[in-house]
């Protein structure tokens, strides 16, 4: 079983990632024809408003940044599961919990809720905007009992009562 993230998500991401390329070309040719560069490399420019438009384009740049760099760990996350194992793959490396190393199962309000997977060394966030997080939690009281996945079960019967209270 695979897990990842919504597909709305990495859309999302990628269109405000056009939206800030978009506006960073706009700034740049904007401010470009306001602008004198000399042969000793000095800038020259004539109204405090290009000062502006200035640190606005390198905004606008480090936002792009920031949301391709986003845009690509969407692509790349993904959570993968098979009977002996969990993997989680994230844009830092990989991450492999054996079901007899888990300890327990907690959950938390971080990112929108997440079920965290507590081994004896190390511990794992899977969020709940995965695509098929209800069947893992399934998957996982099949592996582990119901007992031990409490909180993960619970944490989606949250989830459902919410989206349930807004569609109304």
């Amino acid at each position: 079983m695979v897990i990842f993230p919504g597909r709305w998500i990495t859309w999302s991401l990628f269109l405000l990632l056009l939206l800030a390329i978009a506006v960073s070309i706009g700034l740049f040719a904007d401010t470009i024809n306001d602008v004198e560069i000399s042969p000793n490399g000095d800038i020259y420019y004539e109204d405090d408003a290009v000062e502006y438009k200035i640190i606005f384009f390198f905004t606008s740049v480090i936002i792009a940044f920031s949301l391709l760099l986003c845009w690509i760990a969407s692509l790349i996350s993904k959570v993968v599961i098979s009977k002996e194992e969990i993997r989680s793959y994230k844009w830092y490396g990989r991450k492999t919990i054996s079901f007899n190393d888990i300890i327990r199962i907690d959950r938390t309000k971080l990112f929108g809720g997440a079920i965290v997977i507590v081994a004896q060394k190390k511990s794992m966030m899977i969020t709940l905007d995965n695509r098929g997080i209800s069947h893992f939690v399934k998957f996982l009281s099949e592996q582990l009992g119901s007992d031990r996945t409490e909180n993960a079960t619970a944490l989606i019967a949250e989830r459902k009562k919410m989206i349930q209270f807004k569609e109304i």
